[in-house]
């Protein structure tokens, strides 16, 4: 059986009353059940509490996984937690000047957290890029008299080391 929540209810409350209701109701639901709540975007505490935010996809034992609005799967949800674990710098009224060198990402720290809207199958912290900034290495340090290696991780664009050979 699968069953379709209106999102109207979880759209106007943050707190409270129905949307409290629905989101036990859904939280306690047997296994057998597939859910759906046809909501983008919302405020409403329950939706995070329980994980019943954002779909991340769905799984079908016949077709595998689908895409997360795909009913002919069970839904898997996926909640982010910025972790703040990089400081971004303040801007400081000053005309930016422009930026020379190569850029490259310092990516933060994220809690990631993937449910089947019952039991938490993975929690842990992440490297995510988007919650991170934007630094740059200077241009001084390629000149003619030495050979520059740089090297970055090829899934966040973080610099993972930066190598220096003296020129003969």
């Amino acid at each position: 059986m699968k069953v379709l929540y209106d999102y109207q209810i979880f759209q106007i409350q943050k707190f409270g009353g129905i949307s409290r209701g629905l989101a036990e109701i859904i939280s306690h639901f047997p296994s057998d059940i597939a859910y759906d709540i046809a909501i983008k975007e919302s405020d409403n505490v329950y939706l995070k509490e329980y994980n019943l935010d954002e779909v991340a996809f769905r799984f079908s034992k016949k077709l595998g996984v689908v895409a997360n609005n795909d009913l002919a799967g069970t839904p898997f949800y996926i909640s982010l937690k910025d972790l703040k674990s990089v400081k971004i710098p303040q801007e400081d009224g000053k005309k930016k000047k422009d930026l020379d060198g190569i850029a490259y990402n310092v990516p933060g720290q994220a809690m990631v957290t993937l449910t089947d809207g019952k039991k938490k199958l993975y929690e842990g912290e992440l490297p995510i890029t988007q919650f991170g900034v934007i630094e740059y290495l200077a241009p001084v340090l390629f000149n003619k008299n030495s050979t520059i290696k740089v090297y970055f991780d090829p899934n966040t664009g973080g610099l993972l080391k930066v190598d220096r050979e003296e020129g003969k």
